[in-house]
């Protein structure tokens, strides 16, 4: 059972990269973390627990992670979760491609943002920090056959958008999107391949996962509906 004095965080896409990170530095400040992963996260932690769980899945076979929870609120949401894109000419990219792209970044975004609200509806004093690690790619046209992660990354900032005012209007929590400019994580190189070239400069998944963990402190509760910008220099804007 969950100790109901301990922040509760759900990390979904915990196994490898940015996510994987934000698992570490979760624990270190004393969260109970959960990680949604397709992959088993290797980490040994009493407040630890990985559900492993593919995202392309049929949702309705999602596991009972929430109901056997029943003593504590979901504190704070982190969904990093992203399939690893394949390289695909523009004018050969199929309607299943397309599909595919969409199904982590936006459906499943959709599903676990509506499990972890009905969730919380059953404490009253529930209150959610969410936050969704895009791209800004989103805005962008990559020179590195990105279409089809761009195209998901789009998709996701609406959904973002929509549930940030559900969770503004009924008071349960805020939603903000962070979008790191290049980082250096298996997927950007399984897009970009290993050109040292391009991830001279990069950001790490170190520094990107402690800046999320500092954006889920108390002083930032106000802070809601924003694309939060983040630069190869660590820097943040708003």
């Amino acid at each position: 059972m969950i100790n109901s004095q301990i922040k509760t965080a759900l990390i979904v896409g915990g196994s490898s990269g940015i996510g994987r990170e934000v698992v570490n530095e979760l624990l270190k400040v004393g969260y109970y973390v959960i990680s949604i992963s397709r992959s088993v996260v290797p980490i040994s932690h009493n407040n630890f627990e990985c559900i492993q769980f593919d995202l392309n899945s049929n949702f309705m076979q999602f596991p009972p992670l929430l109901r056997d929870n029943k003593f504590s609120p979901i504190d704070a949401l982190i969904f990093c979760a992203s399939p690893r894109y394949p390289r695909v000419d523009l004018l050969k990219t199929s309607d299943r491609d397309i599909h595919e792209s969409i199904v982590v970044s936006t459906v499943s975004l959709h599903n676990i943002l509506t499990l972890v609200i009905k969730h919380n509806q059953s404490f009253s004093d529930s209150y959610l920090r969410a936050l969704v690690i895009s791209s800004k790619s989103a805005k962008r046209t990559s020179p590195h056959s990105g279409y089809l992660y761009a195209l998901s990354k789009t998709s996701q900032l609406c959904t973002c958008r929509y549930f940030a005012k559900y969770l503004m209007t009924n008071k349960m929590g805020v939603l903000n999107v962070v979008t790191p400019s290049l980082v250096d994580t298996p997927m950007s190189r399984d897009i970009l391949g290993n050109d040292e070239d391009l991830f001279k400069d990069t950001l790490s998944s170190v520094a990107v996962a402690k800046v999320i963990v500092s954006l889920l402190a108390e002083d930032l509760l106000p802070l809601h509906s924003s694309e939060i910008s983040l630069n190869s220099n660590s820097e943040l804007s708003f």
